[in-house]
């Protein structure tokens, strides 16, 4: 087997490994052959990660990335080791997304890639079997290479600017805040639903109540739109839109599901 790493994988990489002081790891999305393991994007998953957890992330990235199927998984450490606990992990899960028939490529072609932290040293292991693949490289599609040179091309009017130094940790903190705050209204909704179908909160037909339900409803069905979006290549903006969405929903996939499930039953 011949593994291909592309320079986006390791840009994704290098931003999780900046944003965090821990140890790194997560799943690869590519595509995979008989002879060749194609790796092209990376998506960082916790350390209390469960595989429901994983498989609703699957799902939602199946809808943007849908010609992509998870190739290995991947960890970054100090030393580029092999975390044996992680590697137990990803078989059982891979076993199971397969039994599942998630986006995941055949068992045996799934690759573990190692990373030191340091000098992005990294190797291509078998999953299965952990024989290092010998043969791997560097490789860019056209469409990498547009990418990177949109990357290059829009840092350089900041390199000499130190107001914008900090550019992408206030976005970044920007983020986080508005994922917190929709975490916040979700657990607020999930809570009056749930108050609603126990019988402790009345709803009538004209009322302040049947009002927030009605609200809720509107809301879930924007929400379930999103969640079904798929990438339409031929227009940048919704491509864009698209990304946007999938990282307002990642976090809170689960908590989604729930809204909609509670507002069924109520």
């Amino acid at each position: 087997m011949k593994a291909i790493l592309h320079p986006l994988t390791l840009l994704n990489i290098s931003d999780q490994t900046y944003r965090s002081d821990d140890n790194v790891q997560g799943f690869l999305l590519g595509v995979s052959t008989a002879t060749t393991c194609s790796i092209s994007m990376a998506v960082e998953i916790l350390p209390e990660t469960q595989l429901t957890d994983l498989s609703a992330k699957l799902d939602l990235l199946e809808q943007i990335y849908g010609h992509l199927k998870v190739v290995g998984f991947y960890n970054v450490n100090e030393q580029g080791d092999i975390l044996q606990g992680f590697v137990d992990n990803c078989r059982t899960w891979s076993r199971e997304l397969i039994g599942l028939e998630k986006s995941i490529g055949e068992y045996q072609r799934l690759v573990y890639v190692t990373i030191e932290k340091k000098d992005f040293d990294w190797k291509v292991y078998e999953l299965g079997t952990l024989e290092e693949v010998k043969e791997k490289e560097i490789g860019t599609s056209t469409m990498e290479n547009i990418t990177l040179n949109e990357i290059s091309q829009a840092s350089e009017p900041f390199e000499d600017d130190t107001s914008s130094k900090n550019l992408l940790n206030d976005t970044k903190k920007s983020i986080e805040s508005s994922l917190s705050v929709l975490s916040d209204k979700l657990d607020t909704m999930i809570e009056f639903l749930e108050g609603v179908e126990s019988g402790e909160i009345r709803v009538y037909e004209e009322g302040e109540n049947y009002d927030k339900v009605k609200r809720i409803s509107q809301i879930v069905n924007k929400l379930e739109n999103m969640r079904r979006y798929r990438k339409d290549g031929n227009d940048e903006k919704l491509v864009n839109l698209a990304l946007v969405n999938l990282a307002l929903l990642m976090d809170n996939s689960k908590k989604i599901a729930g809204l909609s499930s509670v507002l069924n039953r109520s």
